[in-house]
């Protein structure tokens, strides 16, 4: 997600998804569901926001999250 402006996620040889990286690893469920994971770090952010702080959910990276995190003060 760092290195790309678009994802295009393949699904026994049809695109299944394709965006950003925000646009495609935000789909939880869908990505989910085609057996792939979202990064570590996007996994923290939701858990952060399913806990109630109120941050960005489809945060990818660290820079973006420490951004986040820093706002909050």
């Amino acid at each position: 997600a760092l290195y790309a402006d678009r994802v295009i996620v393949m699904d026994q040889g049809k695109i299944a998804m394709m965006g950003t990286p925000k646009q495609v690893f935000s789909q939880w469920e869908d990505i989910s569901e085609l057996g792939l994971e979202v990064p570590p770090i996007g996994q923290l952010s939701r858990r952060l926001w399913a806990a109630g702080i109120d941050i960005d959910p489809g945060i990818l990276t660290v820079d973006e999250l420490v951004d986040e995190l820093c706002r909050l003060k």
